[in-house]
């Protein structure tokens, strides 16, 4: 911030005081006898336009100190029958006065405040620069101050440009402005380009734009290897409790026959899809048994969540899919019917019909667990599922039939599996792998029904209205 000369104080007689505003009477200038008289008597003025604005005018700016000052410049000290037309000689002489004293003593002080300023401009740059010199790096540098920091690096004593000063880029990480410093350099003929992602953004500055450009491409691949190195030795810890699931199973279970039942638990899992465009802090998967949906998973994939059905079947799956819309199909006619039915009785509640909550599509398919699962050589589980697109909570609908997929056991144990699944927001046929670290599959905290059409009509009202 620069130091600013402070303007020398008005000189006071009485009630008038003279300073750089010229003469005042409580801080309001003088308004000329035109002007006053359009204020004052605006209803005498021609045409309603002109009587319009000089109100306006005048109600934005005559309050009582104002109203008093005005009288006072033209004496009539509050006495406003008599006659104004002029100032008094006797105020234009005092006037005179006061801006010659004025004058004499500013021409004094304005000499003392250009000393004072440069004085105090001169030990601050000597403090600045000081400072600079005291930093460790050339991050640093830019960052207190960026005219130092280019005069040092790539002008010479001239500020002019100076190639031999720094050949070759320089790397500054951590700006706290990029921007104002990609303009600077640019003003003088340097190259920049920031290479990185995120906090690690960095910047490279030089003379030869080739050279800035291969090092900014050199910063981006060195910073996505080591976040792939991150993201690797996270995946590598979060095994290690797979790895001690699958030690303290029993040897029987390696053997067993294949079995739904086998499949209830929590898993790690892996897609390389939504890593890869995504950064999910982790993806899991729970399934276990509801007793209103069948064999169901919770899942949290980070840019989604919500549920999947299976079955070891998939034309079975896909009627209880079809037969469950239909399900939801006729309650969302039953809501709208309700609807419509309170619309129109003036406000009146009716005890004898009560809103049901989503349907339960699957809750008369036979919803009791098998005492005994049928076996399946091939280890697939099909599958459907609905969900929340976790950034702006829209539920991702199955209207299509495109909300599908399959897992595959590897072993008879049900530690592991691949699959696919496809969605809207990911593409079609999406690979992703399960690692089981429980054979807790936790408890079921949402239903099929919430997220269903109706329920994704009721989010987009709330969102939207």
């Amino acid at each position: 911030m620069s130091v600013k000369a402070e303007a020398l104080p008005s000189i006071r007689k009485g009630k008038f005081s003279y300073g750089s505003n010229g003469l005042t009477v409580k801080n309001c200038k003088k308004v000329d006898i035109t002007d006053l008289r359009k204020l004052l008597f605006h209803n005498e003025l021609k045409g309603k336009r002109a009587q319009q604005k000089a109100a306006e005018d005048a109600r934005g700016l005559i309050k009582k100190d104002w109203l008093s000052a005005q009288l006072t410049h033209y004496g009539l000290e509050h006495n406003v029958k008599m006659t104004c037309n002029q100032v008094p000689p006797h105020i234009h002489q005092l006037e005179v006065k006061l801006a010659d004293e004025y004058s004499t003593k500013n021409t004094l002080h304005v000499a003392s405040e250009e000393k004072r300023v440069k004085s105090l401009e001169s030990e601050r740059e000597r403090s600045n620069r000081e400072h600079f010199a005291s930093l460790a790096t050339s991050t640093a540098e830019a960052n207190w101050d960026q005219d130092l920091f280019l005069q040092k690096y790539f002008l010479n004593a001239d500020r002019l440009p100076d190639r031999s000063k720094t050949p070759t880029p320089m790397i500054l990480p951590h700006l706290s402005n990029r921007m104002s410093l990609h303009v600077a350099a640019e003003r003088i003929g340097l190259a920049t380009l920031s290479g990185g992602k995120g906090d690690a953004r960095t910047l490279v500055i030089g003379w030869d734009k080739n050279a800035v450009f291969r090092e900014a491409y050199r910063i981006d691949h060195e910073q996505a290897a080591q976040k792939e190195q991150v993201k690797d030795e996270s995946w590598e810890e979060d095994m290690d409790e797979h790895h001690e699931f699958v030690k303290s199973l029993p040897a029987s279970s390696h053997r067993q026959v294949f079995s739904i039942n086998h499949a209830e638990g929590e898993y790690l899992v892996k897609c390389e899809n939504i890593e890869s465009n995504y950064t999910p802090d982790s993806m899991t998967m729970n399934i276990t048994y509801s007793e209103g949906e069948g064999w169901v998973a919770m899942f949290d994939f980070g840019v989604i969540e919500g549920m999947m059905i299976f079955d070891t079947d998939k034309g079975r799956l896909q009627e209880r899919w079809l037969q469950g819309k239909e399900i939801e199909d006729r309650g969302s006619e039953d809501d709208e019917d309700e609807d419509s039915f309170e619309a129109s009785s003036c406000g009146h509640t009716f005890s004898g019909r009560k809103r049901k909550g989503p349907p339960n599509p699957f809750s008369k398919q036979g919803s009791k667990r098998p005492k005994k699962s049928t076996g399946n050589s091939d280890r697939c589980l099909f599958l459907k599922w609905r969900g929340d697109e976790t950034g702006e909570g829209e539920i991702q609908l199955d209207t299509g039939d495109c909300n599908s997929g399959s897992i595959e056991y590897l072993d008879p144990a049900c530690t592991r599996f691949k699959g696919t699944f496809s969605a809207d927001l990911l593409g079609e046929d999406v690979p992703f792998q399960g690692f089981k670290i429980s054979s807790d599959g936790g408890s079921v905290i949402k239903s099929w029904g919430d997220y269903s059409e109706s329920a994704y009509e009721r989010a987009r009202v709330r969102r939207w209205g």
